[in-house]
């Protein structure tokens, strides 16, 4: 009898466990959720018993490839990422990301054929963090629906070591103290990036900067549907080697505080059409140094003060 009784009591065990939620340990788990209301402790990250920052979860639960899903409005803290990952709010609320004084809200130092992703976070410098999000190292970024502000240096600082893609959609960087997106590589590879809907607004330096230089690889991407508004300068392309472009479709830039465009130094372009510069004060349009603006002819540029250089007509094929 008393083995029939251990029997059936195993089997109950058993069959209660494949209900259970699975609760993934030292970096296994393919999901895991954070919540205001959770604690960081050992078993944390299933819904029942979610963890409580985003970097508890990074370094104990979740597997590289991984998911981090937010189930509530809370600050999750700063973060380091070394492995692949997306992180996850999908409209629960503000997602919070405090920058440390002297540090970087999100940094990033992740494989060379690793991708982030990181939606739905509103990251803020308070003043004292030097970068909303710092990338060092990682086969691709993407950024989306989320705010960057207050920082002391970029929003946005993409320097990768190696051939990346940076990806930014339906995102505000603003009020930042230097570039609201600094697209600058460290490396020798060639760099790719895509804005969609962006606004960059407040930012002490270009609302987006792209630069190359005699040791990069090409640097090349679009801007569409975005606006550049009242920061320094509005799209600003700068190198001093490597062939470096900026394609700007359906895009604003006004009432910046310099030029609407910067172009500067041999194979630094930017290619305009279908967009609007307007009341910039310091200038429409500012090309040096060997730097190019080609513009298609279909595009609105008025009320802004004296510009320099003259802009190169390309036609639409």
């Amino acid at each position: 009898m008393t083995r029939i009784v251990s029997l059936v009591a195993a089997t109950l065990a058993a069959f209660c466990l494949c209900f259970l939620p699975a609760r993934a340990q030292n970096g296994t788990a393919s999901r895991a959720w954070v919540s205001g209301h959770g604690a960081d402790a050992s078993g944390c990250g299933a819904p029942p018993n979610p963890c409580r920052t985003f970097q508890y979860v990074l370094n104990n639960i979740v597997a590289p490839s991984g998911e981090i899903d937010v189930l509530d409005p809370a600050g999750y803290g700063a973060m380091t990422i070394s492995h692949a990952v997306s992180i996850v709010n999908d409209g629960v609320g503000t997602a919070g990301v405090l920058a440390p004084s002297g540090g970087a809200g999100v940094a990033i130092s992740a494989g060379s054929n690793e991708a982030v992703t990181l939606r739905g976070l509103t990251i803020d410098g308070a003043g004292v963090g030097v970068n909303g999000i710092q990338f060092a190292s990682g086969g691709a970024l993407t950024v989306q629906n989320s705010v960057i502000r207050h920082v002391t240096g970029a929003g946005v600082s993409f320097a990768p070591n190696a051939a990346s893609v940076l990806i930014i959609a339906d995102t505000l960087v603003a009020d930042n103290g230097q570039h609201g997106i600094s697209v600058q590589p460290a490396g020798s590879n060639a760099v790719k990036f895509d804005f969609n809907r962006v606004q960059a607004s407040g930012n002490n330096f270009a609302g987006f900067g792209i630069f190359g230089n005699s040791n990069s690889g090409t640097v090349t991407g679009t801007a569409d549907n975005c606006v550049s508004y009242g920061n320094a300068t509005g799209y600003m392309v700068s190198t001093s080697g490597q062939p470096t472009t900026l394609s700007l479709f359906n895009s604003v830039a006004s009432n910046n505080g310099g030029q609407g465009l910067n172009a500067f130094g041999a194979g630094g372009v930017i290619r305009l059409a279908h967009s609007m510069v307007t009341g910039n004060f310091g200038a429409g349009w500012f090309i040096g140094g060997g730097g190019a603006i080609d513009t298609y002819s279909d595009n609105y540029i008025d009320g802004n003060g004296a510009n320099s250089g003259s802009l190169t007509p390309i036609n639409r094929q």
